[in-house]
């Protein structure tokens, strides 16, 4: 039997069912072409958009970070003249706390720095330094020096000379009057080959010696509370310039004097309550505990080599931070100022710890404006108080 095909019957009129159509083809390549490049444009449009991002992040952590540097330069510039009888490195807002670095334009930047209050204080924390030799003795099998504290005194009078070996006769005794009774008991010392632990024994002290003949001679120092001040600034007895257990006297709290050998917490807090009732120069050397009757001349000598009346070594953080983005960033220093330049010994950013400080204060504090009665650091110029009157949102750098 024969099959006859119908003529109208063709493969691809669309009549049939034996194919497509060549159009559907390539209208379907046309849509996935489409579609590919719809998807190429979407990723490269993201991937744009993803730089821009972090390209802008980035710039924000590199502008948090240089404000965090402006306020590293101001410390290592005051930190010189830090760690003496005036105490404004300490606690001065004015100095160190919300200071204007720089506008781009949509933030404005700021530093501040900050360190933890003394455990006696009240407030969280301060707008300034914090001494290493304030700091209280931690104490160890081997020692009762703390092995994670950096203290190191130079031993230099006020006028940045060193400080003459008082029992050392090959120690020259340094160009400034002396009471003649001390020169002759520094001679008789030095003769006699008596050392001392300290420059606090001559206080209302006197050496007998023997002569050639067998006969026993007193020779008085001729240093009363008066005179001390003197003796302590211009002289010392030690051998080395590391000294980590010394504590700082003018500086320490209450708690870290009661830790001294010979200080009890009562005596620690008569301590501080009078040092703050005296002037700087008094507080230049450690006689005024004996001149203020704190200390009796004995207990003095006893309790006067655990102490200093200076600090060189100092530790901080400094946050730079925006107006009104919030980016931020927070580097822990430390620094050493033995040297003719200050040294910086560490320099951390713990930016990823947050941000410790209260947003609301700063703002009220920047609120007060510029015509705000201001201390200025001794010898230097003031900086501009800026006002900034915003609530920051704060998000990591």
């Amino acid at each position: 039997m024969r099959i006859l095909k119908d003529p109208s019957v063709r493969c691809g009129t669309g009549q049939g069912r034996c194919g497509h159509s060549p159009r559907a083809f390539a209208l379907l390549a046309v849509l996935i072409f489409i579609f590919l490049l719809s998807m190429i444009a979407a990723s490269l449009l993201f991937q744009s958009a993803a730089d821009e991002s972090a390209t802008l992040a980035s710039t924000r952590s590199e502008q948090a970070w240089a404000a965090a540097m402006s306020g590293v330069a101001e410390v290592l510039r005051i930190a010189p003249s830090a760690g003496g009888p005036e105490l404004d490195w300490q606690d001065n807002p004015a100095r160190f706390k919300h200071q204007q670095v720089f506008d781009d334009g949509a933030d404005t930047w700021f530093f501040t720095v900050f360190s933890p209050a003394p455990a006696d204080s009240l407030a969280p924390v301060r707008y300034g330094l914090l001494d290493e030799a304030s700091l209280p003795r931690k104490k160890t099998e081997d020692s009762e020096a703390p092995a994670d504290r950096v203290v190191r005194d130079p031993d230099l009078t006020w006028e940045g000379r060193p400080r003459t070996r008082i029992d050392d006769p090959s120690d020259p005794l340094p160009e400034r009057p002396l009471p003649p009774e001390f020169t002759n008991y520094v001679a008789a010392l030095r003769a006699s080959g008596t050392k001392v632990s300290h420059p606090a024994v001559v206080l209302d002290s006197s050496l007998t010696i023997k002569d050639a003949r067998g006969v026993e001679t007193t020779i008085p120092s001729g240093i009363t509370k008066d005179e001390l001040p003197l003796v302590l600034d211009l002289f010392t007895a030690r051998m080395s310039n590391s000294h980590p257990a010394l504590l700082n006297v003018n500086t320490a709290s209450s708690l870290a004097l009661a830790q001294v050998p010979g200080i009890d917490l009562p005596l620690a807090e008569s301590i501080v309550s009078t040092r703050n009732a005296i002037s700087p120069d008094r507080r230049r050397t450690l006689a005024w505990l004996v001149q203020e009757g704190t200390l009796d001349a004995e207990r003095f000598k006893a309790i006067a080599p655990h102490l200093t009346a200076r600090s060189y070594q100092f530790q901080c953080r400094v946050a730079g931070y925006a107006v009104p983005s919030g980016r931020f960033c927070v580097v822990e220093l430390l620094i050493d100022t033995t040297t003719a330049k200050p040294q910086l010994l560490r320099l951390r950013d713990v930016t990823r710890l947050g941000f410790p400080l209260d947003f609301e204060k700063l703002k009220d504090s920047a609120e007060t404006g510029p015509d705000q009665a201001l201390a200025p650091f001794p010898g230097q110029s003031l900086r501009e108080y800026p006002a900034a009157g915003v609530v920051l949102h704060l998000r990591h750098g």
